[in-house]
């Protein structure tokens, strides 16, 4: 099998289980904004929240993507599966503290967006669809740190099976739920919650099935296994989580900084940034996949010594990405109005769907960019070189975008269309950074 076949193989059901967790909030968002404003407001208000603390734990996933690929390449059973055991017990270290505590601050959370006197029943929808999410964190976080170790060894159907699954229980318990169908009591915003943390507990309960039950599975642990844990390997594991968990948040903080900045431009162009970043969000899907099979791949064979395969990976990665996401780039030149139609009309909100057509046109000039750049940071991480990565998006953010888009916006005065032609910059210079750190070498001997 040539490397283009398997690169593929690897990579497509992880695109396709990528655009299944961003369905799963498009499913409740849909669903809520059908039954009720309050109920769609305040969904909108706990998501960032909730995503926030994700996106900042996929830490743990990255660094059991890049661990466990490095054990399982060596053919070391015994390293493979203590190496996954250890991500596993982080994981419901982790999940379980974020699941109490998400429980026990999620009033004081929300009042931080939502004025509890002024909006009580904002406030406490919000409160009671954070709460409900936060509680099945566990489950959740164990799915998400078990879809690296399968993937790590090379298995990325099973994820996307168990994805399929809870997003068509999702679906259904929304229905039944939400609107009280089938006999079931209307429950609402509640309902969407319930729903929703159900399929987590549905998920990371397949993902243990298949890894302990399951002697057909790719990876089988036992219970044993467990226990027989050594700190060596929670201390790998840490070594190359903690800088990813770095990289997320200098982000996170990044955007918010410069969130203030279309806040202040008005309605018209927050609407229109969220119009943006929802395509734009879904156009990422290939350079993701491509990018979390190119670091199993990488991680495989640098633990197996063969480092022509790893740069083999990498290459077909990178035409691969490349070639796909230019195609979505194009797409976003050639057909932005009818994209931004599908978020909002345009007859009923013109200025909204013309800055959002210019603001995407400008966007599509980053798509193969980030594609570059996507590939180039799942070699480093499939390597373990996690704290390049994280000082990449130190530059990227804070020494380009937050500048350029402070000199656009509020000097030169470019508005939101501003905002968006930093972003090409941005990238830009991240691309270059990752070439340098590529042909340097230095993740060919990062040592886990």
């Amino acid at each position: 099998m040539n490397m283009r076949t398997i690169v593929l193989k690897l990579a497509w059901p992880v695109v396709l289980q990528n655009l299944l967790m961003t369905m799963m909030l498009y499913v409740d968002t849909i669903m809520l904004g059908r039954y009720s404003q309050t109920s769609l407001a305040a969904m909108g208000v706990t998501r960032p929240l909730a995503m926030s603390i994700r996106i900042i734990l996929m830490a743990v996933a990255i660094g059991t993507l890049a661990t466990v690929a490095r054990a399982f390449g060596e053919c070391n059973e015994e390293k493979t599966r203590q190496q996954s055991a250890a991500s596993l017990w982080t994981a419901i270290i982790f999940g379980s503290i974020i699941s109490v505590c998400g429980f026990l601050t999620a009033p004081y959370l929300i009042s931080i967006y939502v004025d509890k006197i002024s909006q009580p029943e904002l406030w406490y929808q919000a409160t009671i669809y954070l709460r409900m999410f936060l509680s099945a964190f566990v489950f959740a976080y164990i799915f998400l740190v078990g879809t690296s170790i399968l993937r790590a060894c090379g298995d990325t159907k099973s994820p996307l099976l168990i994805s399929i699954y809870a997003n068509l229980f999702n679906i259904f318990g929304n229905y039944c739920l939400i609107f009280g169908n089938l006999g079931f009591p209307e429950m609402g915003i509640e309902g969407a919650a319930l729903s929703t943390a159900l399929a987590d507990v549905i998920e990371g309960v397949l993902f243990l099935a298949i890894i302990f039950l399951r002697k057909d599975s790719i990876i089988h642990l036992k219970i044993r296994h467990m226990f027989q844990v050594q700190a060596a390997h929670i201390k790998t594991l840490l070594k190359v989580s903690i800088p990813a968990a770095m990289e997320p948040a200098l982000i996170q903080i990044g955007m918010l900084s410069i969130y203030t900045m279309v806040a202040a431009l008005g309605e018209v162009a927050m609407a229109s940034h969220q119009i943006v970043l929802s395509i734009e969000s879904l156009s990422f899907m290939p350079g993701m996949g491509f990018s979390i099979a190119c670091s199993a791949l990488v991680g495989q064979n640098l633990g197996a010594r063969r480092i022509d395969l790893a740069e083999s990976a990498y290459k077909e990665s990178l035409k691969i990405a490349m070639l796909i996401m230019s195609a979505m780039g194009l797409m976003f030149i050639l057909f932005p109005g009818y994209l931004v139609s599908i978020f909002v009309d345009s007859l009923q909100s013109p200025d909204v769907a013309k800055l959002a057509a210019t603001c995407l046109m400008i966007g599509a000039i980053e798509e193969p960019l980030i594609a570059w750049a996507m590939i180039h940071q799942g070699v480093l991480r499939g390597s373990g070189d996690t704290k390049s990565s994280a000082l990449v998006a130190f530059v990227g953010v804070w020494l380009v975008r937050f500048p350029i888009a402070y000199l656009f916006i509020k000097v030169f005065g470019w508005g939101l269309a501003g905002l968006w032609a930093t972003m090409p910059i941005d990238w830009f210079a991240r691309c270059i950074v990752f070439r340098v750190l590529y042909l340097k070498g230095r993740w060919k001997r990062v040592n886990i």
